[in-house]
């Protein structure tokens, strides 16, 4: 959906507001960012995410971008703690590597006056707000309707953009990547099972597994087995102990 941004993939040609809904969703999703760990709203207790609070360092020789999350909610008696965001060579083109975009959004701040002082938004619109949850809630449904994206969740109804969307899609990525669950949980920085609840299970999913179940039958019914005699067949045997 992003295509639909008015100047994609050419970053510096897009409007700063699409630049940093951009940005973030890339912040989001890769880091497995809660929402209130990167946007604001009204009501929220949370601080806001700060210029300090994200930079890049060099890991094993790499290049990675850095979240200090304050106040972390799984790890409340931690006063931070730092996510690393990966990128990857495979991602080709800038437009889909993390650091590089950030180095972009933040050469272009500077250009168009915005505060580049370590207290001010990391994510900073036009204005000089910090971006909010509204603002990316908005600009997601516009995209997804100029794309015509519709995303249905496992009931067949429309799922609704959140602020735990980005997240959402970090855990799904990585389930369709095949990474497994242990890593997930590492990655999210969860210490229960309840990363499943981002899991996003649609009707198509469910279509797909009951697929994959019958092939699978299929494949078992098509095998021949030989038996010797006396051996008794594992037809006989499941009947007996269903009568049991």
């Amino acid at each position: 959906m992003v295509a639909k941004l008015p100047g994609f993939p050419n970053l510096q040609a897009l409007a700063h507001d699409d630049l940093v809904f951009y940005l973030a969703s890339v912040l989001g999703t890769c880091g497995f960012l809660r929402g209130g760990e990167f946007l604001t709203y009204a009501g929220s207790k949370r601080p806001v995410l700060r210029q300090r609070d994200v930079f890049t360092a060099f890991e094993g020789g790499v290049e990675v971008l850095k979240v200090n999350v304050v106040q972390p909610k799984a790890m409340w008696w931690l006063e931070s703690a730092v996510v690393t965001c990966f990128s990857h060579p495979a991602c080709g083109a800038e437009v889909c590597d993390l650091v590089t975009l950030f180095k972009v959004y933040k050469l272009l701040c500077a250009e168009r006056g915005l505060s580049t002082r370590p207290c001010s938004p990391a994510l900073m619109m036009a204005s000089g707000m910090a971006v909010s949850r509204e603002f990316m809630i908005r600009r997601s449904n516009d995209l997804l309707d100029a794309a015509s994206i519709t995303v249905y969740n496992q009931a067949g109804v429309r799922a609704a953009v959140r602020a735990a969307s980005w997240r959402a899609g970090g855990v799904r990525s990585a389930l369709e990547a095949g990474v497994p669950a242990p890593m997930i949980m590492v990655l999210g920085r969860w210490r229960s099972n309840a990363w499943e609840n981002y899991a996003m299970i649609t009707a198509d999913d469910l279509a797909l597994a009951s697929a994959k179940m019958w092939t699978q039958a299929a494949k078992i019914q098509a095998v021949q087995s030989t038996f010797r005699v006396g051996e008794p067949s594992p037809a006989a045997a499941f009947l007996a102990d269903d009568t049991m």
